[in-house]
């Protein structure tokens, strides 16, 4: 059976797919060690839902989204694959905050499956309160009285 690797030579800061009889001849042709420049990388699928205020770095936020080859998904939610080292959102909260310059009221929130789970989180920004709160009125008030006019 062949195994496709993934490494990232984060000196010229590429990545790099490769099977194994590749790496074993990349192994014999340059010593590569584990510790050295490349580290082989995790992946994470997620979807990423985003809602920024008017002037918010939306730019900043497509190209990022574009160099992750993120899918669109409706308004404001990308789905993409995330490759990190250890800690999956410690990882892309920094990624995504030197590439993005996030304003207080923008938010993005991401979900993602972990031990089976589906997880959800914002990256930035809060929840904020249903806009469709009160559409679902359970029961009816009584009904008034028209008052009457003794004329």
């Amino acid at each position: 059976m062949a195994y496709l690797y993934l490494a990232v030579d984060f000196q010229s800061e590429r990545i790099m797919f490769f099977e194994e009889t590749v790496k074993n001849d990349l192994n014999n042709r340059i010593n590569f060690k584990r510790n050295d420049a490349m580290e082989f990388l995790k992946k994470k699928a997620i979807w990423l839902a985003y809602d920024f205020e008017l002037g918010g770095d939306i730019q900043g936020l497509f190209k990022w989204l574009d160099s992750k080859n993120a899918i669109e998904c409706g308004n404001g939610v990308a789905f993409l694959n995330f490759y990190f080292k250890e800690n999956f959102y410690q990882e892309l909260k920094e990624e995504l905050m030197k590439d993005v310059n996030l304003q207080k009221k923008d938010r993005i929130y991401i979900i993602y499956s972990e031990d089976k789970k589906m997880k959800g989180k914002f990256l930035s920004g809060e929840r904020k309160k249903n806009p469709w709160a009160g559409y679902a009125l359970v029961g009816v008030a009584g009904e008034e009285e028209e008052e009457k006019s003794e004329d």
